[in-house]
């Protein structure tokens, strides 16, 4: 989640993927390092909308943590 309130120019480059145990805490998945994903493979991009973008770092984890109770 932290990512995608990023700006995309401050997005992981790669990341790895690989299964569906979701992490509560962080609000993504466990990575278990089995799949390499890489955004300059056509097709991979981590760009997206910018939602959140301009928040600052404080405002952005009040944000997931409000998040967290839905």
């Amino acid at each position: 989640m932290w990512e995608l309130l990023s700006p995309a120019k401050n997005r992981a480059q790669t990341f790895r993927r690989g299964t569906s145990v979701y992490d509560p805490q962080h609000m993504g998945f466990v990575d278990d390092g089995s799949f390499r994903f890489d955004v300059s493979v056509p097709g991979n991009s981590n760009a997206g909308h910018e939602y959140g973008a301009d928040l600052a770092d404080n405002e952005r984890r009040e944000l997931i943590e409000y998040l967290k109770t839905l």
